[in-house]
């Protein structure tokens, strides 16, 4: 007697002895996996979807033929507005951040200039430009 909860064909008593009887076991197995879209489901989508996606294959293959015509590196320039949009997506953030450690650093920073330079500034500041004549 064989006990055993394995759902393989193999372990059980009869394992299929005909293509129809392997397929139907096949069609059993895919059934308790997820779903996974492939190219053949591209019919049952919607027109909308469909025309959308259309078109942003022919403006992308607009622009590889464009830089391939003017010897750029299609690569590169994915790479390159990649990273732009990352980098326009983390900057303020990153802005704000160091917006806030300049705050804190001039906070707790003394005077940045000594009384005596600040009196030599002035005096110079007058020297080269002298304020409204009366």
């Amino acid at each position: 007697m064989v006990c055993c909860r394995r759902s393989s064909w193999r372990a059980r008593l009869h394992p299929p002895r005909n293509g129809d009887e392997l397929w139907n076991h096949v069609a059993k197995a895919m059934a308790n996996k997820p779903y996974k879209a492939l190219g053949m489901d591209v019919p049952f989508r919607t027109a909308e979807e469909r025309d959308h996606r259309v078109q942003e294959l022919i403006r992308l293959g607009v622009a590889q033929e464009t830089l391939a015509q003017s010897d750029q590196d299609y690569g590169c320039e994915v790479q390159r507005k990649v990273q732009a949009i990352t980098l326009e997506n983390t900057a303020g953030a990153r802005l704000a951040d160091i917006d806030r450690k300049i705050e804190a650093v001039m906070k707790h920073a003394g005077p940045t200039m000594t009384t005596t330079e600040r009196v030599l500034r002035w005096q110079r500041a007058r020297t080269v430009s002298p304020g409204p004549s009366i």
